[in-house]
């Protein structure tokens, strides 16, 4: 068990928090109108054309340091287009007409994962607001398989229709926050895992602790970041977590009581933001109170039934290190830790007891770089070599760059030690930053002596 440390007192805030105020919800009617632009893909000057094929011979080494040019191992090449469109919120289709291509050399194509070309231009459009004003956002595919030969799309007409929401607006209302009454102390939770509150830590809180204990109730949603989009927020309010009292059947919450219950941190993976750590807040915070009506408890378990037909010894454990520490270019989300400049080899140690060896595990490292030159990264584990990031210069407008490296690899011991070493290229001003290290790792289900969080992907 986790015993809580706090440096705050608690809070009384029955007598802020009555009400929230009215939300009023945006209901639509649509108009819309058609257009048509030209688009003309601004490829970086390409070496001269082959006197026998007349094909383009691509430079693709500088391709994503352009504007409109971007690269992702997920998806391929995609070439980006922005035009504004008017005011207020936009809703887009579109359709892509007298599309021009030009075939490119196997020389240029070596870059290129070809499996991630398709065989007709794809696209989406999408829009966004800038200060009142609408834009659209258009991504294309640059390169397309047609009849077996890999071509560049040179430029197209593109046909779109924006509809914009006109203003009739109905009222939602939101009822008392459930900490509108009552006497309400907060605290806080690092990590995640089963916590223990004793009677001496909620008197240190403030809270008067000769109550029934069957009316403590515990409130809070964990240490999970909002969604970037307001709209996918569903919580207008904390939610009540199930929790156990130790001894609350009668009905006095005496010295040797106390309560259990599942607290999240901040700390573990966010897909949407990739990253471990919440980037807005360090601790989770969680309010109590007591009286009234019964509090939520945790229901028993009960054992389905029939004969057993899956027996799971296993689990995928999942550690990282990351810290937070500076941002490279003083904005945006994306924060780094470890600086490699003068120290440009470094270790870090994850522990894995128990570990299933003939299981591949998962490295994933995430690095950045402030160099006017390529750099590179090179990663090893338990001293072998598994890959290395490749990190482009920066230029005008991109004042730092990054890559990433995917890969399983054996992993016999159960302490495993990554090695980062920083390559600057033979220059002194290049430094390396370090976003990430994760692995991902099997284990035989075996308890450890503490608390163990498992889960298994299959």
């Amino acid at each position: 068990m986790s015993i809580f440390n706090t440096n705050r007192k608690g809070m009384t805030l029955g007598s802020t928090m009555k009400h929230f105020l009215p939300i009023f919800l945006l209901m639509s009617s649509i108009l819309g109108f058609a257009q048509q632009k030209q688009v003309i893909l601004d490829w970086p000057e390409s070496k001269s054309k082959s006197e026998i094929s007349s094909q383009a011979i691509l430079d693709l080494s500088n391709l994503d340091q352009t504007l409109n040019f971007a690269y992702s191992k997920k998806s391929g090449w995609i070439y980006n287009h922005k035009w504004k469109i008017g005011s207020g919120q936009q809703q887009l289709t579109a359709q892509l007409s007298n599309v021009k291509y030009e075939p490119v050399s196997s020389q240029a194509l070596q870059g290129v994962p070809i499996d991630k070309i398709p065989n007709a231009i794809s696209y989406t459009i999408t829009s966004s607001l800038a200060r009142s004003e609408a834009y659209a956002f258009l991504e294309v595919s640059p390169f397309v398989r047609l009849n077996g030969q890999i071509q560049r799309v040179l430029s197209f007409d593109i046909s779109y229709t924006s509809s914009r929401a006109q203003g009739n607006s109905s009222q939602l209302t939101i009822f008392n926050s459930v900490l509108a009454e009552g006497d309400i102390f907060r605290f806080y939770v690092e990590e995640t895992g089963v916590h223990q509150l004793t009677r001496n830590f909620l008197n240190s809180l403030g809270m008067d602790t000769d109550v029934d204990p069957r009316t403590i109730k515990i409130y809070g949603n964990g240490g999970a970041p909002l969604p970037l989009v307001n709209s996918e927020n569903n919580q207008f309010d904390l939610q009540e977590v199930a929790i156990r009292v130790i001894g609350e059947e009668d009905g006095s919450f005496n010295g040797d009581d106390f309560v259990l219950f599942y607290g999240e941190g901040t700390r573990d993976f966010h897909e949407e933001l990739n990253t471990n750590v919440n980037p807005y807040a360090e601790r989770s915070y969680y309010y109590i109170t007591a009286g009234g009506a019964n509090g939520s408890r945790v229901t028993p378990m009960i054992d389905p039934p029939g004969a057993t037909t899956t027996t799971i010894t296993t689990f995928d454990d999942y550690q990282f290190h990351e810290e937070d520490e500076r941002s490279l270019v003083l904005v945006g989300r994306r924060w780094f830790g470890e600086e490699f400049n003068f120290e440009n080899e470094q270790t870090f140690e994850f522990n894995f007891p128990n570990i299933v060896s003939a299981e591949p595990a998962e490295i994933r490292v995430f690095g950045a770089a402030v160099s006017e030159s390529p750099t590179t990264f090179d990663v090893g584990v338990n001293g072998a070599s598994v890959g290395t990031l490749n990190i482009s210069a920066i230029t005008s407008i991109s004042l730092a760059r990054g890559d990433n490296l995917e890969v399983e690899i054996p992993i016999s011991s159960e302490d495993v030690e990554v090695t980062l070493t920083y390559n600057n290229a033979g220059n002194p001003s290049s430094i390396g930053y370090l976003d990430y290290i994760s692995i991902e790792a099997t284990r035989n289900l075996i308890g450890t002596g503490n608390q163990i969080g498992f889960r298994n992907n299959d």
